[in-house]
């Protein structure tokens, strides 16, 4: 009996000490390292929407009130990057007006507004953003302004982007503001048949599974370390399915950006 009562004693005791639970007694274990990534959700303070308002015009009368908008993200504290199928036409309509038909044409406003979220207040700027620079091959846009309070994203090393790696798209689709949608990097570098008539092309574009619409051109696609891997180009429109303008263009456009003088 005594045996059998030493052993319990001597049982307990040991289950008291691997639990750490003894008077005096602690157990020291490795610290466990956890990465902190940036919420998904604060992607939105680098991302804005563009828009400018326009004017159906024929014979001298205006018939007809337009409007473009696409998504953009903010690169530094000035700068916002978008995509040059947005910046062209609204380049071009607050010029000389974009010819529609045979006699009526599209103004648009000289003023370009930009929306973005500041506290969770909806911001409007009416003046100082313009467009600096844009490429019509990569469709990437450079787009300028005083400041912009926002958080700026870094462009993600190209090397280090793969298939199957989680991006987040945020913008502004169908006017709106913000919309966030998920998915995942189908092919990083697409080599497909192209017409050679077609200026853009899509020969090593990135191919994702996040949806988007319109609206969502220029806009950014995160990974989940809240750097950007592309932006928004265009969408099939069926099995979610969209094209990205990756990192390694956009850091191709932003090296051929010419120099102030």
């Amino acid at each position: 009996m005594f045996r059998k009562s030493l052993c319990l004693l001597l049982a307990l005791s040991l289950m008291m000490f691997t639990a750490g639970c003894c008077n005096n007694i602690t157990i020291t274990r490795p610290a466990t390292v956890v990465p902190v990534l940036p919420s998904p959700d604060d992607f939105v303070k680098s991302v804005v929407k563009l828009s400018v308002d326009g004017k159906v015009i024929q014979e001298d009368k205006v018939i007809d009130e337009v409007g473009i908008s696409a998504s953009a993200v903010a690169i530094n504290k000035n700068q916002l990057l978008t995509a040059a199928h947005f910046c062209q036409p609204v380049a071009i309509g607050q010029k000389n007006g974009i010819v529609i038909g045979f006699d009526a044409k599209i103004v648009f406003d000289k003023n370009m507004k930009m929306t973005y979220l500041n506290n969770n207040d909806e911001i409007n700027v009416k003046d100082g953003v313009k467009i600096v620079f844009f490429n019509k091959k990569l469709d990437l846009c450079l787009v300028e302004l005083e400041s912009h309070g926002m958080v700026p994203a870094p462009i993600a090393n190209p090397a280090t982007i793969k298939r199957g790696d989680k991006v987040y798209v945020v913008g502004g689709p169908l006017g709106i503001f913000p919309v966030k949608t998920e998915g995942e990097i189908s092919i990083v570098s697409l080599k497909i048949p192209e017409d050679p008539d077609e200026e853009i092309k899509i020969n090593g574009r990135t191919l994702i599974t996040a949806p988007v619409t319109g609206g969502n051109s220029g806009g950014p696609a995160f990974n989940v370390k809240g750097e950007v891997v592309g932006v928004v180009m265009a969408g099939f429109g069926y099995h979610h399915l969209s094209i990205l303008t990756p990192a390694k263009m956009i850091k191709t456009f932003l090296k051929g950006i010419p120099s102030k003088k």
